[in-house]
C-alpha cells in the first residue's frame, strides 16, 4: 500500500514524471497497479491483488481505481485504444462521483477529490484528442483504399495500403501487400 493513511510516493525518481503523482492504495496513481510499480500489461497474479484496507475495510476509492487499471489494461494494444481509455476515465468519474462520500476517511476524500479534477482535465485534454486522431486516421486509411480501388480497377490488377500493428513492446510493424514487413521501435 502506498504512504500513510494510503497516499504516498512509493517508488519516487526525479527522472520518472508518473512518481511525481501521489499514489493511493494498491491501485491509484500512474503507473501505481496491484501495489507496485508496474509499466505494461498487468500479469494475471497482479490482476488478483485486491483493492487496499482503509480503516478496516476494503477502500472503495482503491476499487474504483482498480476497476480503472483493469479496463487500461484490457484496453492495451486494441485498435481502439484510445476511446476504450476514454471509456474506462468516464467510468473512473462516475465511480468515484458514487461514492459513499459520508463513510470515506479523509485520505479517500482527498485522493479522489485530486483523481476526479485530474481526470476532467486528462478526459478534455488527452482522451478526447486521442479518439479524434484514431478516427481520422481510421477515416484516411479507408478514404485511401476507395481511391486505390478505383486505381485498381480502372487499371486492373490489387493495390493495398500497408497495414500497421503496435507490438506490445510498443515497435510498430508494417505488413506490405508483397508479403514483407518492417519493425520500428
Amino acid at each position: 500500500m502506498a504512504g500513510l493513511n494510503g497516499i504516498g510516493f512509493p517508488g519516487f525518481k526525479i527522472t520518472d514524471p508518473s512518481t511525481w503523482v501521489p499514489a493511493f492504495g494498491s491501485w491509484g496513481g500512474p503507473g501505481w497497479s496491484a501495489g507496485e510499480r508496474a509499466s505494461g500489461p498487468l500479469t494475471d497474479a497482479q490482476k488478483l491483488v485486491p483493492a487496499a484496507f482503509i480503516n478496516g475495510r476494503p477502500s472503495p476509492v482503491d476499487d474504483a481505481c482498480k476497476t480503472h487499471d483493469l479496463a487500461y489494461d484490457a484496453a492495451y494494444g486494441q485498435p481502439n485504444e484510445a476511446m476504450l481509455k476514454l471509456q474506462a476515465d468516464v467510468q473512473l468519474e462516475q465511480d468515484i462521483a458514487n461514492l459513499p462520500w459520508s463513510s470515506l476517511s479523509g485520505a479517500e476524500i482527498i485522493y479522489a477529490s485530486a483523481a476526479a479534477a485530474a481526470f476532467a482535465i486528462k478526459i478534455n485534454n488527452v482522451d478526447l484528442a486521442g479518439v479524434a486522431v484514431d478516427t481520422l486516421k481510421t477515416e484516411a486509411k479507408s478514404l485511401l483504399q476507395t481511391v486505390l480501388d478505383g486505381v485498381a480497377s480502372t487499371y486492373g490488377g490489387t493495390i493495398s495500403p500497408p497495414s500497421t500493428t503496435t507490438n506490445p513492446d510498443g515497435s510498430v510493424t508494417t505488413q506490405y501487400a508483397d508479403g514483407s514487413a518492417s519493425t520500428k521501435v
